[in-house]
């Protein structure tokens, strides 16, 4: 499922607004759609990344400003490729969410929230090998780059 279309992604580039796209078991149709029609340096957050390092080494080739998206998904007991990705994709590539009401960080359960933003930065923080303090900073600064803020 890709939720995207032609027309968000020229609307997106004709406003210099960065694209938010949600891809999930379309690593193919994503990367082809954006190599049709978005401008290789335009600003793209993939929303949710739950693909492997191969995938974001792909995009990441193709599309420079491209910021990954990681969830409590990357807590989960079958997250080792995306565990991996985590640790291949450079740092000022990664942005966190909660992708509300769904993944929440393990061990927890029921619904996710922002506030369970700083279970899946201690969680890039480990993958990484990084403080939580670097790690937080760094997200706070791929923010602001990624969204103008």
């Amino acid at each position: 499922m890709v939720l995207m279309s032609r027309e968000q992604i020229l609307r997106a580039v004709e406003l210099n607004k960065p694209l938010v796209v949600h891809s999930r078991s379309a690593a193919d149709d994503t990367y082809t759609i954006l190599k049709d029609y978005m401008p290789s340096q335009h600003k793209v957050h993939l929303h949710c990344f739950t693909d492997t390092a191969q995938q974001a080494k792909r995009l990441l080739d193709a599309f420079p400003n491209m910021y990954f998206g990681f969830t409590g998904a990357i807590t989960f007991n079958n997250a080792a490729a995306v565990c991996e990705a985590v640790k291949q994709i450079p740092m000022n590539r990664i942005l966190l969410e909660s992708d509300a009401p769904y993944m929440a960080p393990q061990p927890l359960k029921g619904v996710s929230h922002s506030g369970h933003i700083p279970l899946i930065a201690q969680k890039i923080a480990e993958l990484k090998a990084e403080s939580l303090d670097t790690v937080l900073k760094n997200i706070r600064n791929n923010t602001r780059d990624m969204y103008g803020i």
